[in-house]
């Protein structure tokens, strides 16, 4: 696999003698396109259940026998407990490092949706829209923070991996519908479960990567602040970078 290639050929450590000398190549600053790319897919997993969500209303009428009023409250379900628990992750996310999160949000929204389609009660439905939104906004901060990282020191190339990240979120909202609309007129409200052929394995997936995730956000907590030796002027072009990001990716999610 290509990505797999590109991973293991940035994997080989560049480890320097003397103070300030950091345990990957990934760390001193060096653009990781592969990493950059396997978030990029995160954000597309999660982002298609959003952009598909509003896709299954129509069929929970017309097959599931809810109201029009019982089903938009799905789309306010899910996108306020996406709103509300969002910034939690964020915080979470600032004072520790915790990339297994994109993994759990693209298995929480992906089983969120799976289960809108085949749950029976109304409650049930609701709950499972709930559960998908959690599992967007637990991708959406921590996706930004480590992809602000991917990009390396550089600030254009810093700009290349936020720009696939939110590429991704982009493709995802224009992909769900299609998504959804395809697998509810091939199998009914329980073509839903579609959502799980393609999250799990992807979670999965991530989840190879969780430690080279984790190394980029080494010698400074979070990956925020500066690291002892840097220069000012870098440090705090970074945490500006980073701020900017991680706000702009919450907004979005």
């Amino acid at each position: 696999m290509e990505v797999d290639a590109e991973l293991e050929a940035e994997a080989a450590p560049t480890v320097r003698a003397g103070a300030g000398a950091r345990a990957s190549a990934d760390v001193e600053g060096r653009f990781s396109r592969a990493l950059s790319l396997v978030i990029m897919g995160g954000h597309i997993c999660v982002d298609t259940v959003q952009g598909g969500l509003a896709a299954i209303l129509p069929f929970l009428v017309m097959y599931g026998g809810y109201s029009y009023f019982e089903v938009s409250t799905l789309v306010l379900a899910s996108n306020f407990a996406s709103a509300i628990i969002q910034p939690l992750f964020g915080w979470l996310g600032d004072r520790k490092a915790r990339p297994w999160l994109m993994a759990a949000g693209v298995v929480l929204a992906g089983a969120g949706m799976a289960a809108i389609g085949v749950v029976p009660t109304y409650g049930m439905v609701v709950a499972a829209a709930v559960v998908s939104g959690v599992g967007i906004a637990m991708l959406h901060p921590e996706g930004g923070r480590i992809a602000n990282l991917a990009g390396g020191a550089d600030p254009v190339q810093k700009a290349q991996s936020m720009s696939l990240f939110s590429v991704g979120g982009q493709v995802g909202f224009c992909v769900g519908p299609i998504v959804t609309v395809a697998a509810v007129q091939a199998f009914g409200l329980a073509g839903t479960l579609v959502y799980l052929v393609f999250s799990l394995p992807y979670a999965a997936f991530m989840l190879r990567y969780n430690g080279r995730f984790a190394a980029l956000g080494v010698g400074s907590p979070a990956g925020g602040a500066p690291v002892a030796g840097a220069s000012s002027g870098a440090g705090d072009g970074a945490a500006v970078a980073g701020a900017s990001a991680r706000a702009a990716t919450r907004a979005e999610g």
